[in-house]
């Protein structure tokens, strides 16, 4: 590519957070992809989103859009995915593993519906 050439740049995703936009750029520019962070106004970056949101929570004003080369981008999402992007326009970090107690506590809870709702049959017939 030559300093003449015209790069078609795409938006990979979007946060709120400008240091996460900042790390991702540069989790990108270390594997050798040309990546951009800007500041754009969160009404217009997220289309669909209503501005009114729940009593006493502010909308979102600002959001941090990550672009990359068109031509890099499933490369970028690669990378961005390894550095626990959760790969969805609205990026995010992928929450963490459910440890295997809270994995037990939901497994109960669906024995525990599940006897309610039998009892609840039984006593109706």
């Amino acid at each position: 590519m030559t300093g003449t050439d015209a790069v078609a740049f795409v938006r990979l995703t979007v946060t709120r957070e400008p240091a996460l936009a900042e790390r991702w750029r540069d989790a990108l520019e270390a594997a050798g992809i040309e990546a951009f962070v800007e500041i754009d106004d969160a009404s217009r970056a997220l289309p669909g989103r209503s501005a009114l949101v729940g009593i006493g929570v502010q909308p979102l004003a600002f959001v941090y859009p990550v672009s990359v080369p068109a031509e890099d981008r499933e490369r970028a999402a690669a990378v961005l995915i390894d550095h626990g992007w959760d790969g969805g326009i609205e990026g995010g970090v992928r929450s963490q593993e459910m440890s295997p107690r809270s994995s037990l506590r939901a497994a109960l809870l669906a024995v525990g519906a599940g006897v309610l709702v039998m009892i609840w049959r039984w006593a109706l017939s």
